[in-house]
């Protein structure tokens, strides 16, 4: 462990240029902390580096794991050197690498750690004086392509016992359908190779998924948003009883429209979509009361959603 409380981050070189997405940390959080993700950039092993990217993380309650940056969204670029870390305002400390610089990673060469660099919050430029030899455990999460991911690793389960997996989307594309599958290996000799399918509908300004499931309704039918009031994304169900075609809305009080969450021919079944509070030109709406409408057919329904920023 590196009881530190200003910085902490190892120094990689780039072999080829990659997309930085955001990274993860061993940590171990004794109070509620403030973490700083950070991405600096340079010339050299030692010398300036600059701030490129930074996220924010508030964690409240104290745990031990791997926690993720949000959105970092930067280009490692090849030939030049990044030092890629974390700081934090609270009681915490990171987990330290097994293995000891320097060493290959995918992407290139970990050369360096760095200690109490960047800040909390980051400084915009800093200086690396020096070079340490045991670096922080991290992880980065890279390239452009990947929309499905399972952290998880390896499960093992016993004849009829049951298991949650957690499966993570990312995307940056807008008006796209991702269509792929989750393949589960078994030593099952009549079924060893499982797949699933999975799609991940992307709207125009990337809002939310549009799931469903097999009930089927007997007439339309609009549930109240979860959560109610929200303050970032809330989620919407809706059904209907037969194939038709349906289109879900955002509305203000002035009965103007917001925002299409779903405008399309969907089969008999129980859907959800979520809302992140923004409109059809990707702004965020002021706080206030907006309603969501569902129309299929000569069916047109209503509920109230509040916006609390």
């Amino acid at each position: 462990w590196l009881p530190l409380n200003k910085g902490v981050g190892n120094v990689h070189y780039q072999v080829v240029t990659e997309h930085l997405r955001a990274t993860e940390y061993y940590l171990q959080v004794d109070a509620p902390s403030e973490m700083y993700f950070f991405v600096y950039q340079g010339r050299d092993l030692k010398g300036d580096y600059n701030l490129i990217a930074q996220s924010k993380l508030n964690i409240s309650e104290p745990g031990r794991g791997w926690y993720r940056s949000g959105k970092l969204d930067c280009e490692l670029k090849a030939g030049k050197y990044y030092y890629i870390g974390i700081s934090w305002k609270g009681t915490a400390t990171a987990g330290r690498a097994a293995d000891t610089v320097p060493f290959q990673t995918p992407c290139g060469m970990v050369y360096s750690s760095a200690y109490n660099l960047g800040g909390a919050p980051p400084e915009m430029r800093i200086f690396q004086p020096y070079q340490v030899s045991y670096p922080v455990a991290q992880k980065l999460i890279v390239g452009q392509g990947l929309w499905l991911a399972c952290d998880e690793g390896e499960k093992r389960l016993q004849p009829g016992s049951q298991e949650t997996i957690r499966v993570k989307m990312y995307s940056a594309e807008a008006d796209t359908t991702f269509k792929s599958s989750l393949k589960i290996v078994s030593n099952d000799k009549k079924n060893r190779v499982v797949e699933i399918p999975v799609m991940l509908k992307v709207n125009a300004k990337g809002t939310g998924i549009l799931t469903k499931n097999n009930l089927i309704p007997d007439a339309p039918v609009l549930y109240q948003n979860y959560p109610n009031p929200f303050n970032n994304t809330t989620r919407i169900r809706f059904g209907i009883s037969g194939s038709e075609k349906v289109t879900v809305s955002i509305f203000n009080i002035l009965g103007q429209k917001v925002f299409t969450l779903a405008d399309e021919n969907l089969k008999a079944g129980i859907y959800t979509v979520n809302w992140n509070g923004l409109n059809g030109e990707g702004r965020a709406v002021s706080s206030g009361i907006y309603f969501v409408v569902l129309k299929t057919g000569e069916v047109r329904l209503s509920k109230k959603l509040i916006l609390l920023r």
